[in-house]
């Protein structure tokens, strides 16, 4: 028999291209939007409190106000996302305690607008030491926490029998933290995309009335954090619930 070595050679040239003009596009267009979306604003605002108006008049402007927010959000999204897709990762510069940080994520969720009737429960013993950017790795396990509540609040609505149960454990390298809920659920094929840019699930999960829901960046935002960290979110999929676990690494 004979014996050889098979060398491939690929040029990437032109996808490197390509996804470099689409993250200068996001970050032109998310500039761009910044501008237009303030002058909204601020014209709402100021009929808002001007001369007494109809009632139907005023559901305009209230839903002119909450939809210039949910698109303010969204460029701020982008603009966040086409920075670190950019831009090496910064360095941590300082260590914190996970389970302190992880308790003031919960407690700003308890009092989110969808929470009212959800019982989000902690399982967790302080102190768990990590060497992070804490305000980065608060927003990416917000991202998460802040999805179970909206998408339990959508199985449950304002019903009893939602339940989100947070949790942080040791293991050998890593700090586990643990989002599970008893939400719609997820399929395994749901799974595969849910971190990619735009992609919010099953169809079960698309925006309701008024389009409340998000944009599908949450999730991306989280995992670039996450990884840039040096860790990993990994999705454990159910019919009963979604199970999201964020490993980060231990301090030495």
């Amino acid at each position: 028999t004979s014996s050889g070595v098979l060398l491939v050679i690929s040029d990437l040239t032109e996808e490197y291209r390509l996804e470099q003009s689409r993250r200068d596009f996001i970050a032109d267009a998310g500039h761009e939007l910044q501008t237009p979306l303030a002058s909204i604003r601020l014209a709402a605002e100021f009929l808002m409190e001007g001369p007494k108006r109809s009632e139907e008049d005023e559901k305009c402007l209230t839903t002119i106000i909450a939809q210039q927010e949910r698109m303010t959000r969204l460029v701020d999204d982008l603009l966040l996302l086409s920075r670190m897709e950019s831009e090496p990762p910064l360095h941590a510069e300082e260590e914190v305690d996970l389970c302190r940080l992880l308790s003031a994520v919960v407690e700003e969720n308890r009092r989110h607008p969808l929470a009212g009737r959800i019982g989000v429960e902690e399982e967790y013993e302080c102190a768990a030491p990590a060497v992070v950017r804490s305000e980065d790795i608060s927003r990416a396990l917000n991202n998460i926490v802040e999805n179970a509540v909206k998408y339990v609040h959508e199985k449950f609505g304002d019903e009893e029998g939602g339940r989100i149960l947070v949790s942080l454990r040791p293991e050998q390298l890593f700090w586990s933290i643990r989002v599970e809920d008893n939400g719609p659920g997820i399929s395994s094929e749901t799974a595969g995309v849910l971190f990619q840019r735009f992609r919010r699930g099953d169809s079960h999960r698309a925006r309701g009335k008024w389009g409340k829901g998000g944009y599908g960046l949450g999730l991306a935002i989280a995992r670039k954090i996450v990884l840039d960290a040096g860790g990993d979110i990994l999705l454990h999929p159910s019919d009963a619930g979604a199970v999201f676990e964020v490993l980060l690494p231990r301090k030495d």
